[in-house]
């Protein structure tokens, strides 16, 4: 290759690379765009909420303010006027990070309650399926009739561990010998 087509080549790549970066660029500047109107609809709707809420709250009087005077006015407004106005807005976009900080907080709440309680209703499940009658859980043995109902069980203290009707093992195992074999 002689030198002028390698700085054709040259050139050729780095019309492309630019081509690259500005469509990049645009794109960025697109998506941070779509994401400011995204961000100023999030406020406007917290601010309906906080009117809603709190309709003589003070961040909302002076953006109320600001609202009912004409574009040019407002533009025309001196400079301390516009950065105090400016502290106020600080101070309502500072609130209106704390609500969405406060959602996002309620919602991991409302989450790992839920959670929480599909555990408790499986737990809930489990329990329940451990209270079948006893006469029921053992087949073909006899239950003596003084012995409860499964639903009227509750659990026993330790020291009356041996006649719980909860466990696997038969309520009256350790008051009799067993004389057969364990195949019952």
């Amino acid at each position: 290759m002689s030198s002028e087509e390698v700085l054709a080549e040259k050139r050729r790549r780095n019309a492309g690379a630019s081509a690259r970066f500005r469509d990049r660029r645009k794109q960025r500047e697109r998506e941070i765009q779509d994401r400011c109107r995204q961000l100023e609809q999030r406020t406007r709707e917290l601010e309906e909420a906080l009117r809603r809420f709190e309709p003589d709250n003070a961040l909302l009087q002076h953006d109320d303010d600001d609202m009912d005077l004409p574009s040019r006015a407002r533009t025309s407004m001196s400079p301390p006027a516009v950065s105090n106005t400016g502290g106020d807005r600080t101070t309502l976009n500072d609130r209106v990070s704390q609500l969405e900080h406060m959602m996002d907080h309620f919602r991991q709440e409302k989450e790992t309650d839920a959670q929480k309680l599909k555990e408790l209703e499986k737990e809930n499940v489990y329990l329940k399926s451990l209270l079948v009658p006893v006469h029921l859980a053992h087949a073909g043995r006899v239950v003596p009739p003084s012995t409860p109902p499964a639903s009227v069980v509750a659990p026993s203290p330790p020291h009356f561990s041996s006649s719980s009707a909860t466990t696997d093992e038969d309520p009256l195992s350790n008051k009799r010998p067993r004389l057969s074999s364990p195949s019952l």
